[in-house]
């Protein structure tokens, strides 16, 4: 857990799983599996004992009910909160003793395994619903890293209840078109990948997603780009229509 974070469209973190194992094309190069959990546990935090193992932490999971001060908060920001060994018993707790109670905060979930997340909502919490009635403070997401995981995920989060859903697409690998799922989506963040094996993306990628969701009217967080081999944070982009570069940070209203 971390009253803090060094993700931007985030102001804290809470993980209270860590570990994973990489399921994806984005998972190439992970962050966390490859370099900030090996790091932590090289510095004896007794947290990450378990390397890169799926580990759950319940204790840390209620620290939300100790802040007073309004938050979004990234929720697992180095496992996946809908991992297949994630026990459905831990996820109803959340959401029941922390995410309900904590309407002053928003809870951001990001997820690769959409399947996980949908059974979950529609079939594990439905004998719950009477304790679990107020989750307009959750944002949940998928990772959509090209546009093939863009279509097997979207179609899937289209379908689960949330006020604000959202795609992250990062790493970008790829020019990704969103158009068919401007109805109901309310946020796009995009990011080219970080990293000593970054895989650079020509910027005409990230200008056209950041066009597209202009013209959908969609709220767009640019988090970082390429420049050539450099990666350049929130950076000042152009795209048509425009007549000057500009930053792109912008948050769905809810």
């Amino acid at each position: 857990m971390s009253d803090n974070t060094s993700i931007p469209w985030a102001q804290a973190s809470l993980n209270f799983a860590t570990g994973c194992n990489k399921c994806s094309p984005g998972c190439a190069n992970c962050y966390a599996l490859d370099r900030t959990i090996p790091r932590l546990q090289a510095m004896g935090q007794e947290k990450y004992r378990n390397g890169t193992k799926f580990t759950v932490h319940e204790e840390v999971m209620y620290e939300p009910l100790k802040w007073k001060k309004p938050r979004r908060i990234f929720v697992n920001s180095v496992s996946d909160t809908f991992h297949e060994e994630m026990p459905d018993e831990i996820l109803i707790k959340f959401l029941r003793d922390v995410v309900q109670k904590c309407q002053q905060h928003t809870f951001i979930i990001l997820t690769k395994r959409a399947d996980r997340m949908h059974r979950f909502f529609w079939k594990t919490l439905r004998p719950h619903i009477d304790e679990i009635d107020n989750l307009s403070n959750m944002w949940l997401g998928v990772t959509a890293e090209n546009q093939e995981m863009a279509d097997k995920r979207l179609s899937i989060l289209k379908g689960v209840p949330a006020k604000i859903r959202f795609v992250s697409v990062e790493p970008m690998l790829g020019p990704v078109d969103l158009a068919k799922y401007a109805s109901w989506l309310d946020w796009i963040i995009i990011g080219g990948e970080s990293g000593p094996k970054q895989r650079v993306i020509p910027v005409k990628y990230v200008q056209d997603l950041v066009h597209q969701g202009k013209q959908m009217g969609i709220p767009v967080f640019l988090k970082q780009v390429h420049d050539g081999e450099r990666l350049v944070k929130e950076p000042y982009i152009w795209i048509p229509g425009e007549t000057e570069h500009k930053q792109y940070l912008e948050f769905p209203k809810g």
